[in-house]
């Protein structure tokens, strides 16, 4: 009799122990005592356990329940790092931040095909040189350098020259500004020196102005760039001889 009340005694304690293996979540045990209270767990008889062939059953095939209690142990910090932090006021951001990307890479499905870049209209450029004109230019002779004024408005048809006169037998100048409208040599170009400020500086810059605008009003309806830059050197030349003149006369 007081052996069994001893033995009773044992089994009572070991299954308080089991209890409180089962219903503590955060408590870590090895995997043998856990393959033991399986063990102990199957042979017990269970109102909700099943019949007890299917007891018989679970225990000719041990490794399926090792295996699910392998399973359960991986997901259980998880699930205990959310018991812990459940009631946590910024829980639900957190867990948005961490799965958030994993779930919607999972369950959605959005991958689209890039859009081809807008083609960008093919705007005009109206500032090209036309083939006659830089072909006019090129062939003028060293002394006259000519360049488009950087002033030139981007979305105009027509073309300001910039000219210059680099001769080291006549005296320095100022430049002249010759206005090439759209459709040259159709149209004659225009140069225009009586608003010049810069040939209003000396008595000789005024008469070469004078000179040159006078040259310029004698030509015919239709005539050339090269032709006003003739025109402007002759008139520097004309005006450098009248004044070797004055002097010899004096």
């Amino acid at each position: 009799m007081f052996s069994m009340s001893s033995e009773r005694k044992k089994d009572l304690h070991k299954i308080k122990n089991l209890l409180e293996i089962v219903e503590d979540s955060s408590r870590r045990c090895p995997l043998e005592t856990l393959l033991k209270c399986e063990q102990v767990l199957e042979k017990m008889e269970f109102k909700f356990l099943r019949s007890d062939s299917s007891a018989l059953t679970t225990q000719t095939q041990p490794t399926t329940g090792i295996s699910k209690i392998q399973d359960h142990n991986i997901g259980q910090p998880l699930i205990d790092a959310v018991v812990n932090n459940i009631k946590k006021p910024f829980f639900n951001h957190t867990l948005h931040r961490t799965f958030g990307p994993a779930i919607s890479a999972l369950c959605t499905f959005n991958f689209k095909i890039p859009s081809p870049p807008v083609k960008r209209a093919k705007v005009e450029s109206y500032c090209d040189v036309p083939d006659v004109l830089q072909g006019e230019i090129a062939r003028l002779e060293q002394r006259f350098k000519v360049q488009m004024d950087p002033l030139q408005h981007p979305g105009s048809k027509a073309i300001n020259l910039i000219c210059r006169l680099d001769d080291k037998d006549l005296p320095c100048v100022p430049p002249i500004s010759i206005y090439v409208p759209h459709g040259y040599p159709s149209k004659p170009p225009q140069c225009i020196t009586d608003d010049d400020e810069e040939y209003q500086a000396s008595p000789f810059l005024r008469q070469i102005q004078k000179t040159f605008s006078e040259s310029i009003n004698k030509l015919c309806a239709n005539y050339s760039i090269t032709v006003i830059l003739h025109r402007w050197e002759m008139s520097v030349r004309q005006t450098c001889s009248q004044q070797e003149a004055l002097k010899l006369s004096y």
